[in-house]
């Protein structure tokens, strides 16, 4: 497999989405292989914001303070809130590795290969690190767009509700196969 250089031909300071874990800005890659020059493409840089893994460490902790103390109230002892905040703490700070998100990309992508109507983005490897994911951009219109229309696209709703219902259950069926 030959090697090549992947280099930044433009980057938008303007985000185009941004969480809780990240911000997104579309940016064009310009590929180099030896010997040829490969053609711009659109993507998405995905970075995470600076210190929020150490935010929410931070908040764990001071939650972890609140489930300890939490133990000495009778009325509280049974939810066992430290437990269920452990759990929710390993689950946040999962989302803080985008590295992880790639790899869940790839697993969605493999899952619903068969499937035209529902894409994901795809990880740019070897531009996937903890702190910034590159993958493809993904043109596409807010589900909005169509939900609030006026009549005369009940069938498109339809449609559109099809899709998402089957694309949820496939992915909680597929987690509870991967859970037992």
């Amino acid at each position: 497999m030959p090697t090549f250089f992947a280099l930044i031909n433009a980057f938008e300071e303007e985000t185009v989405a941004s969480g809780s874990v990240a911000q997104v800005h579309r940016a064009t890659l310009r590929f180099r292989y030896p010997g040829k020059r490969g053609k711009p493409i659109l993507v998405a840089v995905k970075v995470r914001h600076p210190g929020v893994g150490e935010a929410i460490r931070r908040d764990f902790i001071l939650i972890n303070l609140f489930a300890k103390v939490s133990q000495f109230i009778p009325t509280l002892k049974w939810m066992r809130l430290d437990e269920s905040i452990q759990q929710f703490a390993v689950f946040m700070m999962s989302q803080v590795d985008l590295a992880r998100e790639a790899a869940n990309l790839n697993r969605f992508i493999y899952n619903f290969r068969r499937r035209k109507a529902v894409s994901f983005p795809r990880p740019l490897y070897p531009l996937v690190h903890p702190a910034v994911l590159v993958e493809t951009y993904e043109h596409g219109e807010s589900i909005r767009h169509y939900v609030d229309k006026p009549e005369g696209h009940g069938h498109l709703k339809s449609a559109l509700a099809y899709i998402g219902t089957h694309a949820i259950l496939k992915m909680l069926l597929v987690l509870l196969q991967l859970t037992f």
